[in-house]
């Protein structure tokens, strides 16, 4: 009787000095922690553990475990939490189905209990799993294993009194435990999505969310990793808020690859794109590499979540807690949908700078097209204007902006619509099609261009809009007709020095010999007559000769250094006798010398042959001005004319206001023996000479015209720094 009070009275101190303990619990696991560890110590059973469910309810896993003193048992239980049970094996998953307690007198021969062979190697002979309920909800599986196969019922009931009556302790610890994972979670869900509501960048969103979840959530740390798609697959650290220490510097060699030893928490999350919990790390095999690191900074659990664009599996935000087992499943639910809403936070700014991007470079675009003096068109299929830059309203002379839906076949010559056409199925059966066309301005003139035609077409071939680019060609053309016309007079002037040369020689004979013949023929006046006609046709054509070497620059000249103005000066008198009183010779010549090398009698026969010239031109009067300035040639000007060298030059204007030129004329201007004068009114070799003398002295001509309005010689010769010699 005596035996039974005492067993009595010391049930009844167990059950109160639980009931104290739990209630100064903070938690519902560390309550369950202190019953199964105080139940042990009573009773001096071996071990005990406790399993709870998994946040998908698909299996149970280990929460707690108490060996006390028997050391050798933690091996026991570092194999035993490798097992996931599910809800109808095992002991856990046995009681857990049922909801009542199961006793296993002899594990080894019991063939429900799993882990008997790994039991038997303990000496573990009997167990006993316990269910914990709240509202009739299970909570935890509680299992306790001996060392004896005695079974105490006294005791056993015991136990089942102590989980019943200690329920409403568990149920409030249970419900403020859950209660307040939830309020953290829903506190940093509501601040976290304000976050994603007012971010403007990314990175500063990553990092607001990390503080919050320190800040307001009360975690130890929080992190954003994101997978890189190099060929070790790296996971980079983007961010993280809390405590962190060197832990940081562990993570920089991560991996989201198969079968990498650095891939076990975030790189299995990026692979599946499933959540990952690591509920003890202390415990956590694939968590070793940097378990003691962890362990160091606080860190007892961690919730690994995916972060999901478009079903791809972008990165991992990870939450470190202080606690084992920190996340139950409510908490895990709302964690995740915080990952997805940040998932979609990220989403919309990337969305955002990608149409910023796409923005600004539609307007760089722009900027290119409306500040090129090239014309850019888009049409439509039926060929109807969409769009006009200001460098094709420029070219084509529009003032205002065409309405949209204009042919833009008015803007094209007759033999540059046809052309348009081949060039668009050109362009629909091979993307593009260049060539030269032919653009009329809105006055009617006709432009030459380079162009280039894009067809556009829809995803089933049909075309769409063409666009069209085509660049000015008028002063290319003007250019190869200049390089055309150098390279011509080159060709002819080497062939007249050549014919003058050899035609030179046949003359020296043919005037030796009448020579010789007139001084035979003293006494016959007649016959002497005859050669000395044939002397003076002789001497005329040596003359021609003459010219024509000149022209070709075949013809030895003395060149020395002299002043142009002064040349001039010297030679008004004279010009003016040439032009008679019907025309004005005026003058603009720049202050002081323009000393350049040259042949004075040359210079002299410039000047006269150009007043000639211009004085047959204005039969009715006019003027002939004579300028002169220093004129510095540069690239810009040689890409603009086709001609020159670099230096300084000095210019010689020669502008009368006669008849002018036509365009077809001018191009045959220098040409010899070229002359629009009447038989017998001209040799043509006037400007022939004058061409061929600018070249000798390394010169450039060029001749601008209008019918009607006069013509003006602009002539470019070198400068020197000598003095002048102008005797």
């Amino acid at each position: 009787m005596q035996r039974k009070l005492s067993k009595s009275e010391a049930e009844l101190q167990l059950l109160k000095a639980i009931t104290l303990s739990i209630v100064n619990a903070k938690n519902f696991n560390e309550a369950l922690d202190i019953c199964f560890r105080m139940v042990c110590e009573a009773t001096g059973w071996a071990y005990g553990e406790v399993w709870m469910a998994s946040n998908d309810n698909n299996g149970l896993y280990i929460a707690d475990v108490f060996y006390g003193e028997h050391e050798k048992l933690k091996e026991f239980y570092d194999q035993s939490k490798q097992i996931t049970f599910t809800l109808n094996t095992g002991i856990p998953g046995l009681v857990w189905q049922t909801r009542q307690p199961l006793w296993i007198r002899d594990i080894s021969s019991d063939s429900s209990f799993i882990r008997a062979s790994l039991a038997h190697r303990f000496n573990l002979k009997s167990a006993l799993g316990i269910p914990v309920m709240i509202d009739d909800n299970m909570v935890s599986v509680i299992v306790f294993f001996m060392l004896e196969s005695e079974k105490d019922e006294g005791l056993i009931n015991l136990l089942l009194a102590i989980v019943s009556q200690l329920s409403f302790f568990l149920k409030r610890l249970y419900l403020d435990d859950t209660l307040r994972k939830v309020n953290r979670a829903l506190k940093v869900l509501s601040d976290c999505n304000q976050a994603i509501i007012r971010a403007t960048e990314e990175l500063t969103l990553l990092n607001d969310i990390c503080k919050i979840m320190v800040d307001s959530g009360g975690y130890r740390m929080a992190l954003f990793a994101f997978a890189q798609h190099d060929e070790h697959k790296s996971i980079k650290i983007i961010t993280y808020a809390g405590f962190s220490g060197d832990y940081i510097e562990q993570l920089n060699d991560l991996t989201w690859a198969d079968a990498q030893p650095k891939a076990a928490l975030s790189g299995k999350v990026i692979r599946t794109g499933k959540p990952s919990i690591v509920r003890d790390i202390s415990t956590d095999p694939y968590f070793s590499p940097w378990k003691d690191t962890a362990l160091k900074q606080g860190y007892k659990s961690i919730l690994s979540l995916p972060l999901i664009i478009d079903n791809d599996v972008i990165g991992v935000f990870n939450v470190y807690a202080s606690e084992q087992d920190a996340f139950d499943t409510e908490e895990h639910k709302l964690l995740e949908e915080l990952a997805n809403d940040i998932s979609y936070g990220i989403m919309s700014l990337r969305t955002k700078l990608e149409k910023e991007k796409v923005k600004e470079r539609q307007e760089q675009l722009t900027d290119i097209i409306e500040s090129t003096t090239d014309l850019v068109v888009i049409a439509d299929a039926q060929l109807h204007g969409i769009y006009i830059n200001q460098g094709g309203l420029k070219l084509l002379g529009i003032k205002h902006e065409p309405s949209t839906g204009i042919d833009i076949r008015l803007f094209l010559s007759e033999e540059a619509i046809h052309t348009l056409d081949l060039a668009i199925l050109h362009a629909a059966q091979h993307g593009t099609w260049s060539g030269e066309s032919t653009l009329k301005r809105e006055d009617s003139r006709l432009v030459p261009v380079s162009q280039v035609v894009i067809a556009h077409k829809s995803s089933g071939g049909k075309l769409e809009f063409i666009s069209t680019i085509a660049r000015d060609l008028t002063e290319n053309k003007k250019l190869q007709s200049q390089l055309y016309q150098a390279q011509k007079m080159e060709a002819i002037g080497q062939l007249a020095a050549g014919v003058a040369h050899d035609f030179n020689n046949m003359l020296t004979a043919v005037i030796g010999y009448g020579n010789i013949l007139s001084n035979k023929l003293k006494d016959n006046e007649q016959l002497r007559y005859d050669v000395e006609q044939i002397l003076n046709a002789s001497e005329k054509a040596a003359g021609l000769v003459q010219s024509l070497l000149t022209f070709g620059r075949k013809h030895e000249t003395s060149l020395m250094p002299l002043d142009l103005n002064g040349t001039i000066i010297t030679l008004l008198s004279l010009l003016k006798t040439l032009l008679g009183e019907h025309v004005v010779l005026k003058t603009g010549l720049t202050s002081g010398q323009l000393t350049i090398i040259a042949n004075k009698s040359q210079i002299e026969q410039i000047l006269m042959n150009l007043a000639g010239n211009a004085n047959d031109a204005m039969p009715d009067g006019g003027s002939l001005k004579i300028n002169t300035m220093v004129m510095a040639i540069d690239e810009q000007f040689i890409w603009e004319h086709g001609y020159g060298k670099p230096g300084k030059f000095a210019l010689l204007t020669v502008t009368d206001t006669g008849s002018g030129i036509s365009k077809d004329v001018i191009e045959r201007i220098f040409e010899p023996f070229f002359t629009t004068k009447p038989v017998g009114k001209g040799t043509g070799l006037g400007l022939s000479i004058v061409y061929g003398i600018i070249k000798q002295h390394r010169g450039y001509v060029d001749v601008t015209s209008e019918l009607g309005k006069g013509t003006t010689f602009n002539i470019y010769l070198p400068l020197t720094g000598n003095m002048p010699d102008n005797k």
